[in-house]
């Protein structure tokens, strides 16, 4: 697995924040994936319009050199609504690594650091949830090689269907997809808010 480090973006020294921008500004996705999460500058933006984000920058750590930003997040508790999760959660969302770095575990990484951070940020929070576009396998293998469990529950987003995944903090185990939100996430019903 590649040396992955997250870091919110909140936590970046001012002294660094200009060329982290410049090199945060120079990454994209693949173009059929910018309908699913957003570029990197687009899922930056929301955070800085939106300070319930938070939003981290994904950081490769090569043995020879300095970091290098590969992608970014962000974490937004309690944000996909009570009819996708009616307990405490964080919202996983606007997840992206960029195009020339994907395919290494990037992604698996970074997302076990964001639960991680999740639990941290959000103390009371009983799970992280996510909305991935039905035809993101990739992502979708990625947030199942990081604990992630389908709920079973779909929703109609901006760009097509999206199913939601969960993986518990409390400990508690996810039912198997096909049950339903009621085993996973303590309710039911389909929500509308935008993952990105």
């Amino acid at each position: 697995m590649p040396n992955v480090r997250i870091k919110l973006l909140e936590d970046v020294p001012r002294s660094e924040a200009g060329p982290l921008a410049t090199q945060l500004a120079a990454l994209d996705v693949l173009p059929e994936q910018r309908d699913f999460s957003g570029s990197p500058a687009s899922v930056v933006k929301r955070g800085v319009d939106d300070p319930t984000r938070r939003t981290f920058v994904i950081l490769l750590e090569p043995p020879d050199g300095p970091p290098v930003p590969v992608g970014v997040g962000a974490l937004h508790p309690d944000a996909a609504g009570r009819s996708v999760c009616p307990e405490p959660h964080v919202l996983l969302r606007g997840l992206s690594i960029d195009a020339r770095h994907q395919g290494r575990g990037i992604g698996t990484a970074a997302v076990t650091q964001a639960v991680e951070l999740a639990a941290r940020l959000a103390p009371d929070a009983r799970a992280v949830v996510l909305r991935v576009h039905r035809r993101n396998a990739a992502a979708r293998r990625a947030y199942a090689r990081a604990g992630f469990a389908p709920t079973g529950q779909r929703i109609d987003g901006p760009t097509g269907v999206e199913e939601v995944m969960v993986r518990r903090l409390d400990g508690r185990a996810a039912a198997p997809a096909g049950q339903g939100t009621a085993g996973v996430l303590g309710g039911a019903g389909a929500g509308s808010q935008a993952a990105r």
